[in-house]
């Protein structure tokens, strides 16, 4: 069963989307909520069902509803079905479109509908929807093996109005910085990856612009010889941290990425 419940706001120009997925299955222990959402992790096998799957489904949704700047929370117990609730804030489809704006024609503006399951969502607090400082359309060089990081990592850029460039290595990435035609404005690189790590990309990004300021040749990155390089890592600790900086990296964001953070990480280092 899938309800959706649109709640328009007259003041503002966007909507307030309540989205609930509601099963009467076996249910999902209170040990399991925070796991469930992880990459590769599904419900544990009770004997009566086997949910198969790769784990993926959930991950994935999560990330969906943090691009979306959303929420999604689970409440469940073992025997007694589970809701999954995602809301949105959306952006009405015509700011001055009157009908839009006006109160519902059902007074709970609830539309209701059969559906054969499988959908989920998080939460996550509101984020402030500044446009980073500056004046012409930064071209950043994605450095990501996953692919449902890339995406988000895309997603998050794009709406930043970032042009964006995707390798899947370390290797890549060198090869990408090192070609003439490419006009970086700052890399994102993840930190574990098959064929080169990040650190390794970036020690040999800093010794190839230490080459060129040597030999008198210009950098064909925007940024004058310095690229920025900003390290994405599940690894929060302050060791990892330092371990980054001292490969060469500018700055140090923490997966999953966050809007917010990004926008600060993007302002702080690079010129409008």
């Amino acid at each position: 069963n899938v309800a959706i419940n649109p709640l328009n706001s007259p003041a503002t120009n966007r909507t307030r989307i309540v989205i609930q997925v509601i099963d009467t299955g076996v249910g999902i222990p209170p040990e399991e909520h925070k796991l469930i959402f992880e990459m590769f992790t599904r419900g544990k096998d009770t004997g009566r069902y086997n949910p198969g799957g790769t784990g993926l489904g959930l991950a994935i949704t999560r990330e969906l509803v943090r691009l979306l700047e959303g929420d999604i929370q689970l409440e469940s117990r073992p025997e007694s079905g589970t809701v999954f609730t995602v809301t949105l804030q959306l952006p009405l489809a015509v700011d001055d479109d009157e009908f839009a704006t006006t109160q519902p024609s059902v007074p709970t503006g609830q539309i209701r509908m059969l559906h054969s399951d499988r959908n989920d969502t998080e939460s996550q607090p509101d984020m402030k929807r500044t446009q980073p400082d500056k004046q012409h359309v930064w071209h950043a060089l994605l450095v990501e093996d996953n692919r449902v990081n890339q995406r988000v990592a895309v997603g998050l850029l794009q709406k930043l109005e970032c042009k964006v460039t995707v390798v899947n290595n370390g290797q890549e990435a060198v090869d990408a910085v090192l070609k003439p035609e490419n006009d970086f404005d700052f890399v994102l690189m993840d930190r574990s990856m098959p064929v080169m790590d990040g650190l390794e990309a970036t020690r040999r990004i800093r010794a190839h612009e230490a080459r060129s300021a040597v030999s008198g040749k210009t950098s064909s990155n925007r940024t004058g010889g310095h690229l920025p390089i900003f390290a994405m890592t599940a690894h929060a600790m302050e060791e990892d941290r330092l371990e980054c900086l001292q490969a060469g990296m500018d700055d140090f964001i923490a997966k999953p990425i966050r809007r917010q953070i990004l926008m600060e990480v993007l302002n702080k280092h690079l010129k409008a």
